[in-house]
Parts: structure tokens; sequence; C-alpha cells
């Protein structure tokens, strides 16, 4: 999957997505790429806002591949219904996975293709996910530091003044991936320096 969006529209689609906006509503309004929207919101990766979500991600994101028919039964099985109490159907598990951009476990770029998978039962070396331990070594305490202080350079010196940009290459600079830990100690240490900042 390609990005096509510049720098200052990722960071833009990043903002609503942490906002609670959906791509269907981003891709609308904005008027953007729905490839380069879902792009964006798979490298974010937000944790869903719904047990069931959760579940349903846990589940899409398996290597087993399965698919939304699967992820439904599943669900039922295990006593979820969807968000508005109706019974589970592999249609709303369709329409999470095009809203929120999760990435399919079954295909090592993320996209959803079980007839793929059934024909290539074999699974590549790569991953589309880090799993926890991974997480722990890449976002460490003083990697999340340097970013936050990375992303206030930035700010500082006036190479930019969007926030949410600066978080983004002051992670990718560091190499971290966790950019709600980067804002937090960005704004626990330069905070009041970031809302008091008149334009000159």
């Amino acid at each position: 999957m390609s990005n096509d969006l510049r720098d200052d529209q990722a960071a833009a689609v990043t903002m609503l997505l942490q906002a609670g906006k959906t791509i269907k509503e981003i891709v609308k309004f904005a008027e953007l790429d729905n490839r380069g929207v879902t792009h964006v919101a798979r490298t974010l990766d937000l944790e869903p806002a719904s047990d069931v979500q959760r579940r349903a991600k846990q589940l899409y994101a398996s290597a087993e591949g399965l698919t939304f028919q699967e992820i439904a039964k599943l669900l039922a099985t295990q006593g979820f219904t969807a968000d508005d109490d109706a019974p589970m159907h592999h249609l709303t598990v369709a329409s999470w996975v095009k809203n929120y951009g999760w990435a399919w476990g079954g295909a090592s770029d993320g996209d959803y293709a079980p007839e793929r998978a059934a024909a290539a039962p074999a699974r590549s070396k790569y991953t589309m996910r880090m799993s926890k331990a991974v997480d722990a070594q890449v976002n460490t305490a003083s990697g999340i530091a340097a970013a936050a202080t990375a992303a206030w350079k930035l700010l500082s010196s006036d190479k930019t003044h969007i926030v949410q940009l600066a978080i983004i290459q002051g992670a990718a600079a560091v190499g971290v991936t966790d950019l709600a830990a980067v804002k937090k100690a960005l704004f626990d240490a330069h905070g009041d320096d970031i809302r008091n900042a008149k334009a000159i």
C-alpha cells in the first residue's frame, strides 16, 4: 500500500484519526486518497474504542487469516454484539476494517484477500505488526524522551509550526513509533511554551 499524502496532509489525517474520525469521514471531508488515509491509519494503529472492536481487531490481525464471516461468527459465539447491540454480522466487521484501516493478518501487506491466502498459505518472513516485546524494545523511555526533544527542536527553531508534524518527524528521527507517548512527553516538558507561543 502506497502513501500518496504529503507530510502536512498525513499530519492532519493523524490528528483527525486521533480525534475519532473514520477513514470514510476523512476521505469525504478532506477529499483525500482513500489508500493514503488508510496507510496513515495503519501506521498510527489506534486502539479501538469498544471491547467488541478491540476483539474484532485482534481476530482480524491473527496470522490465521480469518475471513469477515469467520470473525463475525467467533465474536457472536464469544458473546459479543455490534456496538448498537445488534447481532454480529460480517458486514459490520467489514465496515470497521474500512473505517479504521486495520491490517489483516493473513497477508504480509495487510490487505484483506482471503482467496490469495488460500492459494498461497506460506507466510512471508515479514510482518506488518510489532509484537509487544518488539514494541517495548523500540519505544523505550529514553527513546520517547529523545523524540520529544527532537520534536521541540523542530518547533522552537520554527522549522514547523505544526505540533503533530513535529511529533511524527521527531519520532521518525529517533526510531520510535508510540506517537501518543512522544506527544505526552513533549507537552509535559514544553506544554506551556507550545500553548502560549504567539505568532509573529
